[in-house]
This record gives structure tokens, sequence and C-alpha cells, in this order.
């Protein structure tokens, strides 16, 4: 616990010392001087970039199913019965405990 109350004053202390040469950047701007600014965080690059990656990483993602429920389902409902106990089980064949899953998520 002491080791983490040491990180805890470390960090905040690289914290005051970040703070402290980003007010002093910040001061060495004129006041309403965009270009200045700019500079100084960079203009938006990184956000922009970031903002692109998200863009491609949601271009490739499909919000509806593309016909696949049926195979999946039927994969799902032959390992629901695969699973069940042999006491459960019974005389039912697996066919028949498909047919009950696949009941279930209709």
């Amino acid at each position: 616990m002491e080791s983490d109350r040491t990180a805890a004053k470390e960090d905040t202390a690289k914290a005051k010392e970040d703070i402290a040469a980003a007010k002093q950047k910040a001061e060495k701007c004129p006041p309403g001087s965009k270009q200045c600014m700019d500079e100084l965080t960079g203009g938006g690059a990184e956000q922009r970039r970031d903002m692109n990656q998200a863009r491609e990483g949601l271009a490739g993602m499909h919000p509806v199913p593309e016909d696949n429920a049926g195979p999946v389902m039927d994969r799902a409902c032959q390992e629901f019965a695969a699973d069940l106990p042999p006491g459960l089980k019974g005389s039912s064949d697996s066919a028949e405990l498909t047919s009950l899953c696949e009941a279930m998520h209709s």
C-alpha cells in the first residue's frame, strides 16, 4: 500500500509539472492568436488522424446480420443438445432436442 501511495505522489508531481509547462506555453501565445495555439496543440492533426482511423474501422462493420443466423442457430442448438446431461436427454434423440432449442428461439 505504501508503494501505491508513493506512486500516486510521483504521478501527482509529474502531472503538476506537465500542467505548469502547458500553462507556460499557452501564456506565450497572445490572446486570440489561433496560429500560436495551433502550433502548441498541433492544429488538431492528431484528432483528425484518430477520427479517420475510427471511420475506417466503422466502415468495415456490418450492423445487420449477413444471412448467417440460420447456421449459427443450428450449431448453437446442436451444441445445446449435445451438452445436456444424459439424465435430461432420456430417450430423446439429438434432433428432437435441437428442434426444441430452435422452438425456444423462434
